[in-house]
């Protein structure tokens, strides 16, 4: 049994660069809904939402990163969880999260579009990159659902 302490492996393992996607196009998500400063102008308080949805996205991201790069799983608590299924209904939230924060920049940037300013080049900059993040969510959720175990699973016991 594996204990908790540094995993070097994991910035190139799978778990590893899916996170490291994730976050950084979740990252740019919340660089381009923040730069569009959608809270000075009038009807497009629905774009807190997207930058919600990239909030919770960066914060969580890096949460498991560090639970997966301190080895935090194999911990006296967290050892127990079933962590295949966690990764597979935390990817398919996000990727959830992420159509709805696509339609509702598309929403908007078609609501200001032809407003002074570039609102509606950000929002719309904002949709493609939702996608993006929930592509790969999704890629990542698939991944896990079609077997491949992420580094927290316990192996199995093979019996000869």
């Amino acid at each position: 049994m594996s204990s908790v302490g540094k995993d070097a492996g994991f910035l190139t393992s799978m778990d590893g660069i899916f996170k490291g996607a994730q976050f950084v196009v979740s990252l740019i998500t919340l660089i381009l809904c923040s730069a569009s400063h959608y809270w000075s102008v009038a009807g497009a308080g629905a774009m807190a939402y997207v930058n919600f949805v990239a909030s919770f996205c960066c914060i969580t991201l890096l949460i498991s990163a560090f639970i997966y790069f301190c080895k935090l799983y194999n911990g006296v608590c967290l050892n127990r969880l079933p962590w295949k299924l966690l990764e597979m209904a935390y990817a398919g939230g996000c990727a959830v999260l992420y159509f709805i924060s696509m339609c509702v920049s598309a929403a908007q940037a078609n609501t200001f579009r032809n407003t002074p300013g570039d609102f509606d080049e950000l929002f719309i900059a904002c949709a493609i990159f939702s996608v993006i993040a929930m592509v790969i969510f999704l890629v990542y959720g698939f991944i896990i659902f079609r077997g491949n175990e992420p580094r927290s699973a316990k192996p199995r016991d093979v019996s000869t």
